[in-house]
């Protein structure tokens, strides 16, 4: 499952550092949002079933969720579990000792595995072009053909990769001919090529069909289905629910969850509606499928609902299921969820990342009102105060630029984020005549510091245009002796092991926010 994000603590000793860390996630993300733009070319309208399967998000606080797949077509009920990976494998992680941690914990036969490859392009994610599928009943009929790595890490228990066998050429190319023991290929240099099909394997392409270079399987030990596309509207999620309300097993839960997932989309309004109040309304049930049920009433009805849905931050059982309760009220795309979320980010009583969490979704989830982050970007919680400025981006107004600038004489903490909200603007050289301004305006030599700081920050492009009406030829100067240490300080470069707080943060962007979507 790709929970991953909120697990920090336990899977990042598998990783040499916080950095390969964001870029297993951000692969995932990217991964699973190319196998839905891949399914919904399928005919499948997909959604997230695991929460924030699409985002690359770290939280620390790590959220005890159910055992599912990621996505889930909400026209046939389809589940999909998606696969980022750096080189295209039929892997997936094990715990062959732990039965709640087996690759298949959660899945059902019918549920599909969607495996991509996904590359860096610099530092942009790019999913590859081919999306492989394979059948969960599949998997488990040849696991025995598969193969268990070494354990990731020292401890008892540690997860190990299972590996299916497949081939994945190296080149690209074009499959010419296809028999019982070869394929006979040609490469985009019109080189033939003739390749043995191990007796175990099966034949995965046809003659005539083309492949890119590591990111399509030619032939493997796992049959592959014969189509993924949608039957159509033949799932009735209403129904499912009713089915199974008296049980209390987690694989019961599980299945409870996505029929809730899918009833806050559902073309029934009033069925769906009902449905959700039902178990809302049922204490029996697991809480994590009622909080989800609070979640569609919020998303269909408003009002009262929403406003509900951000008691349960108070009111929640556990830490986690507080951070849940953002997470979803973070999803409902109405102005009534943002003022409840700015209602939360203003209570310095709650744990500081959960109110970081509401931040991030007034600016980076879908919001868009970063105007309600400005009076935070000094907040005594470094997590608050980071997460807003970081969610604020470099789209916002003009409006809030010069508001930015008015902050410079609060104090050093407000004037540090408000020079480096100042700098990120998309805008460098509105940005830079805003700080020529406020160095020219300074009442003393502190603020004067900040001023030219926020220019050292800002490309010298824009800089030297904004100097270009300057009489005073002193202040190049005194920008290229600040620029020195933040141009040549191998600790605030990017390759080194502690990046920055705020380039870290930044590249954890990767948010599809799929329910505001529509």
């Amino acid at each position: 499952m790709n929970s991953c994000q909120i697990c920090h603590a336990r899977r990042l000793t598998a990783f040499k550092s916080d950095e390969d860390f964001l870029r297993y996630l951000t692969m995932g993300a990217v991964g699973s949002a190319g196998v839905t733009e891949d399914l919904n070319r399928h005919g499948h309208r997909i959604i997230e079933l695991e929460r924030s399967t699409t985002s690359n998000k770290i939280w620390s606080q790590k959220i005890k969720r159910l055992r599912l797949p990621d996505l889930l077509c909400i026209r046939c009920g389809l589940r999909v579990e998606a696969r980022g990976k750096s080189a295209l494998q039929i892997k997936v992680s094990d715990t062959p000792t732990n039965p709640e941690r087996r690759w298949s914990a959660g899945l059902d036969d019918d549920d599909l595995f969607g495996f991509l490859q996904v590359y860096f392009d610099g530092d942009t994610p790019v999913a590859g072009s081919s999306v492989e599928y394979f059948r969960v009943s599949d998997l488990r009929l040849t696991e025995h053909l598969s193969r268990l790595g070494p354990p990731k890490s020292a401890r008892e228990g540690a997860e190990r990769d299972r590996c299916w066998p497949a081939h994945v050429p190296s080149y690209d190319g074009t499959v010419i001919a296809v028999d019982a023991t070869h394929f006979t290929m040609k490469s985009r240099s019109g080189a033939l090529r003739h390749q043995r099909i191990p007796s175990e394997h099966v034949p995965y392409v046809l003659p005539g069909e083309d492949f890119r270079a590591g990111q399509r399987f030619v032939s493997g030990v796992v049959p592959k289905p014969s189509t993924v596309s949608c039957p159509g509207d033949c799932w009735d999620p209403v129904a499912q629910l009713r089915s199974m309300r008296s049980g209390i097993s987690l694989t019961t839960a599980g299945r409870q969850y996505a029929a809730v997932k899918a009833l806050a989309l559902h073309t029934d309004a009033a069925a769906a509606t009902t449905a959700l109040l039902d178990t809302w309304q049922d204490i029996s049930a697991d809480y994590r499928v009622r909080l989800e049920a609070l979640g569609g009433l919020a998303g269909r009805l408003q009002g009262p609902w929403i406003a509900a849905l951000g008691r349960q931050v108070l009111e929640a059982p556990s830490a986690d299921m507080q951070m849940e309760a953002v997470l979803i009220l973070s999803e409902q795309a109405s102005a009534e969820a943002s003022e409840e979320l700015a209602t939360i980010l203003a209570q310095r009583d709650l744990p500081q990342e959960v109110r970081a969490a509401a931040a991030w979704g007034l600016g980076i989830c879908g919001h868009g009102s970063p105007h309600l982050l400005l009076e935070y970007l000094d907040d005594p919680s470094d997590t608050v105060a980071l997460h807003s400025l970081v969610a604020m981006g470099s789209d916002f107004s003009e409006g809030l630029l010069q508001r930015a600038a008015r902050l410079l004489p609060r104090n050093d903490r407000a004037a540090a984020a408000a020079v480096h909200l100042i700098s990120r603007h998309r805008d460098g050289s509105r940005a830079a005549t805003l700080l020529l301004r406020c160095l020219n305006e300074a009442a003393t030599n502190r603020l004067a510091g900040w001023a030219l700081y926020g220019l050292a920050l800002l490309d010298g492009v824009d800089v030297r245009g904004a100097l270009s009406g300057s009489p005073d030829p002193s202040i190049a100067h005194q920008i290229e002796r600040i620029s020195v240490g933040l141009t040549s300080d191998w600790l605030l470069n990017e390759r080194a092991s502690t990046p920055s707080a705020i380039r870290f943060l930044s590249r954890q962007t990767v948010c599809r926010a799929p329910q505001l979507e529509g």
